[in-house]
């Protein structure tokens, strides 16, 4: 039964281990099954000493987790559970959740922790995509909220702006153009409507500012029906050195 169960446990993502407890702290790692090596490590490392526990886990979560293990021990808290992060060889990150049981002697003092080490980054992955969504949905209720508010174009336009992340810019222009009485594909002039300027060393067009379309040379971008989208103007070989 022993045989069968360990070998059930050498092919799951769950580690099993045993760690002596000396006066109220935690002290050498007696067992490890196996199924560790899936993690770049050996048994062997943890039960001779050669990797302690510590050594796996996140830098940012070490301090949280030795004063969780500690403190359980001193506050006499016989069973828990906790998630943490994993680091190992290769810089590889995993998210596991340690559930642990202290066991005492006649006298009531501590003197092994069981546990099992459940590797649970999937499910972490799948929560963060979620939240991920929940808070893209957000914003984007958000931006709706506040352009269907907007009382003029200004507020349009600065709406839009302050609802986008993780896009540099200093200047964003609210255009419409003005077309050619006799070819309607052709652009005269753009008219500016609205107008943002993020800093004050980018100074905003003036607003109600007409430009005839020959001073702009990107015009002919907007005369193609097609839409453009453009991720580094200066590398993009559809574009002349006079268009970018």
């Amino acid at each position: 039964e022993l045989q069968r169960a360990d070998a059930v446990i050498q092919q799951s993502p769950v580690i099993v281990y045993r760690r002596k407890v000396v006066d109220n702290m935690l002290d050498e790692i007696l067992y490890v099954s196996e199924n560790v090596k899936r993690y770049g490590y050996t048994a062997e490392d943890f039960t001779s000493g050669r990797v302690p526990f510590e050594q796996t886990v996140h830098p940012e979560d070490l301090q949280r987790v030795g004063e969780t293990l500690v403190g359980n021990l001193q506050n006499n808290i016989d069973e828990y559970e906790f998630e943490y992060r994993g680091m190992f060889p290769g810089n590889v990150m995993t998210w596991f959740t340690l559930q642990a049981k202290i066991e005492r002697d006649e006298y009531g003092e501590a003197v092994l922790q069981t546990g099992t080490i459940i590797d649970i980054s999937a499910v972490k992955e799948a929560e963060f995509e979620r939240e991920a969504a929940l808070t893209q949905t957000q914003k984007l209720f958000d931006a709706s909220k506040r352009l269907n508010e907007a009382g003029d174009l200004q507020e349009v336009l600065t709406a839009i702006v302050e609802s986008i992340e993780s896009v540099e810019f200093d200047r964003a222009m609210l255009v419409v153009h003005d077309l050619n009485k006799d070819d309607y594909k052709k652009i005269d002039a753009l008219n500016f409507l609205a107008t943002w300027a993020g800093t004050d060393k980018a100074q905003a067009v003036p607003l109600g500012m007409v430009m005839p379309a020959s001073g702009f040379p990107a015009v002919n971008v907007f005369e193609k029906p097609e839409i453009y989208l453009i991720d580094n103007y200066q590398t993009d070989d559809r574009f002349d050195d006079a268009l970018k």
